[in-house]
């Protein structure tokens, strides 16, 4: 019969023989964890600057060349004469039409 060689990992070894410095680790760790935590400065309510509406239209029962002919292209020829807008992109499938606007970043 083979004897078969114990192979020891020493990390493992020397932290279960030393058990008391593991736990103290482990408490210093989650106690600085909790104090950045309790320290960390954050806001209720931050004010985001959102500049981009998205305008979603379904029409079920059409293909994508109805709903753009019926729908997408006149809402978009609309929505040109909005003031302050940047951009104007639109995605037509069939049944569904979304288009992105997008504004300046001064608009409120």
């Amino acid at each position: 019969m083979k004897r078969f060689q114990f192979k020891e990992f020493y990390l493992s070894t020397w932290a279960i023989n030393n058990s008391t410095i593991i736990y103290v680790l482990i408490f210093l760790f989650f106690s600085l964890g909790l104090f950045s935590y309790l320290t960390m400065p954050r806001e209720n309510f931050p004010d985001i600057q959102e500049t981009e509406i998205f305008v979603s239209s379904s029409y079920p029962g059409n293909t994508a060349e109805d709903i753009e002919t019926l729908i997408t292209n006149p809402l978009e020829e609309a929505f040109k004469g909005i003031q302050n807008v940047n951009e104007i992109s639109s995605s037509s499938i069939e049944n569904f039409s979304m288009i992105t606007i997008e504004f300046d970043d001064e608009i409120d």
